[in-house]
């Protein structure tokens, strides 16, 4: 049986689920999470199926990129 998954993305590019952040199993603002103190962004909900084909790997990517500068400018 195939169910959705939170993704948040960090400044390194590293995907995540929404269990493995800071705030897991809360319900945290998908704008707030933090993996270990560093700022994460959201890159939607995928199911596993779906994580091999671009539109997930290109959501990632620019998750990263965003990650990337909310780390880097405090936004």
């Amino acid at each position: 049986m195939s169910f959705p998954v939170d993704i948040y993305v960090d400044s390194s590019g590293f995907a995540c689920g929404a269990s493995g952040t800071d705030q897991a199993y809360t319900r945290a603002s998908t704008q707030n999470r933090t993996k270990y103190g560093h700022p994460l962004v959201y890159a939607g909900r995928w199911y596993g199926s779906q994580m091999n084909y671009r539109p997930y790997q290109n959501a990632v990517k620019a998750a990263g990129i965003r990650a990337a500068e909310k780390e880097k400018f405090g936004v």
